[in-house]
């Protein structure tokens, strides 16, 4: 259990509950194999939140997930989806020209039943509807948008790059699948910081399985294990707004129903412990980025403070890199001294030389003024590289 984090509580503590095994055939010639892999149930000493552990990495997670594999536990029992729209009907009426978006929505199931039935009531058409999954059925509803991309890995470029605009989201049945559920819906949140949307969340409720019930709904596949008050407890830490929760059991399936809301004003909560995990992530990201454009380009660092400081302490290869003037120190206030018994030039002297300039402060201000100065020296813009903007062009 070595590393393991709660997506609720965020704490480390677990206790084992028991252990199951998940197979399946593997073919090697002729001859047919049966593939083991064994998972174990695990219960958050804190906050009392019950997962799988076990090898999900991505050819795990296909084995589990095979094109074999379905579960049509909600697909095969349309009232479910009727009330999911009934639910969702006085919010979705509230907002003018829906985009709708579906995570894990397969064939558009759902998205077809809430247009056949509330459709003359809302203001939205087919093209204005998303469903994106890990893997999309041949079979698809007609005139609304598709994508596959992976759930557990949302914040890549690609799949940001996928996510067109949506007010209003569905999760049905999905969250108790991904690997980091509160990592999902922390990207959801942050996906467009200026815009507001509500997001409709439903996964099995923890607290309603029946004996009858176990042997479908806990298995490696349902990763996680929620009662309503870790799942509003998960949502509202992230930042949403607590809209509206229900517990219930339809047709034997014991659901949980929880509509938040992202409101556009809201103040942006950062956690410290996501700010620690994010600067290390920039500081790896930064690295690589030195190490790649110096490979092709004659690449400058502006900026000698203590970014580049914790940089080539932590990773020699930046250090042998400039002491070897494969990258070049530059800072207009430092300039005409030694780091490290490594010069430091004016921005000035490296104009025509240097290809590539990678600014190393991360402060916005500090940012802002080497852009300038770079530009009014003679550096091109394409040149110039922030290593602190995400996808979004935003810092």
């Amino acid at each position: 259990m070595k590393n393991l984090i709660c997506c609720v509580c965020r704490k480390t503590v677990f206790s084992s509950l028991t252990s199951m095994s998940f197979s399946v055939w593997e073919k090697k010639g002729q001859k047919l194999e049966r593939l083991e892999k064994k998972y174990e149930l695990i219960e958050c000493k804190f906050c009392g939140h019950v997962m799988c552990e076990g090898d999900y990495s991505e050819e795990a997670f296909n084995l589990l997930y095979s094109r074999d594999y379905q579960d049509d536990t909600i697909a095969s029992r349309p009232s479910i989806y009727r009330d999911i729209a009934t639910f969702n009907l006085p919010y979705l009426l509230s907002l003018k020209k829906l985009k709708i978006a579906d995570f894990g929505g397969s064939s558009g199931d759902f998205v077809i039943v809430l247009s056949k039935n509330e459709r003359h009531k809302l203001d939205f058409n087919c093209s204005n509807i998303c469903v994106y999954d890990f893997r999309l059925t041949t079979e698809k509803a007609r005139g609304v948008t598709f994508h596959e991309i992976n759930l557990n890995n949302i914040s890549e470029t690609f799949c940001l790059n996928s996510i067109r605009e949506f007010n209003y989201a569905f999760c049905i049945h999905t969250l108790e699948h991904l690997v980091d559920p509160r990592e999902f819906l922390t990207t959801l949140y942050d996906i467009s910081s200026d815009k507001e949307f509500y997001l409709y969340i439903e996964v099995p409720a923890n607290e309603l399985l029946s004996i009858s019930q176990l042997a479908s709904l806990v298995c490696p596949q349902h990763k996680h294990y929620f009662t309503l008050t870790n799942l509003v407890k998960m949502c509202t830490d992230i930042g949403y707004e607590l809209i509206r929760t229900e517990l219930v059991e339809t047709e034997g399936v014991p659901r949980i129903k929880c509509l938040v809301h992202k409101n556009a004003v809201a103040a942006p909560r950062t956690r410290i412990v996501n700010y620690l995990h994010d600067r290390e992530q920039r500081i790896k990201k930064t690295t690589d980025l030195i190490i790649k454009s110096s490979s092709t380009l004659i690449t400058g660092l502006w900026g000698i403070g203590n970014e580049l400081y914790e940089m080539m302490k932590r990773f020699p290869d930046i250090y042998e890199l400039a002491k070897n003037s494969n990258i070049f120190l530059i800072d207009k206030n430092l300039a005409g001294t030694t780091y490290l018994d490594i010069p430091i030039y004016s921005p000035k002297e490296k104009v025509g030389t240097v290809e590539n300039i990678i600014i190393m402060p991360k402060e916005a201000q500090t940012i802002k003024a080497i852009e300038t100065d770079a530009v009014k020296l003679g550096y091109t813009q394409e040149t110039i590289i922030n290593p602190y903007i995400n996808n979004q062009g935003e810092m």
